[in-house]
């Protein structure tokens, strides 16, 4: 919930006069269903993908993609960003959200 309200703290802080022509654009990804064996407990991002959406839209951004649960594959995402970056242009607001797990990975190369 803490980072929901930091996010929209910080897209009502910014600069409100941008170039007429820009957009307002966001991909929003939230995984909550893990399964059972994996190790992994599940998450409310769902909700925090809710929540996050309805801030969004009332702030009028145009576009609001979500991607939940079995939709938040790597092709998936992957396709969500390029889709997102080639629908933006210069001037435009442009926010990424994720919530779910992470994971770290040891960097054996240093």
């Amino acid at each position: 919930m803490f980072r929901v309200i930091a996010a929209v703290a910080c897209l009502i802080t910014a600069p409100a006069l941008a170039e007429e022509t820009s957009s307002r654009r966001a991909l929003l990804i939230g995984v909550s269903g893990y399964g059972y064996d994996d190790g992994w407990s599940n998450l409310h991002s769902g909700r925090d993908i809710e929540l996050l959406a309805a801030a969004l839209q009332s702030l009028d951004f145009a576009a609001v993609t979500v991607l939940a649960n079995t939709d938040a594959t790597r092709g998936g995402i992957v396709a969500g960003i390029e889709s997102l970056i080639d629908a933006s242009q210069p001037g435009d607001h442009v926010l990424l959200h994720y919530s779910g797990h992470g994971q770290q990975i040891v960097d054996d190369n240093g």
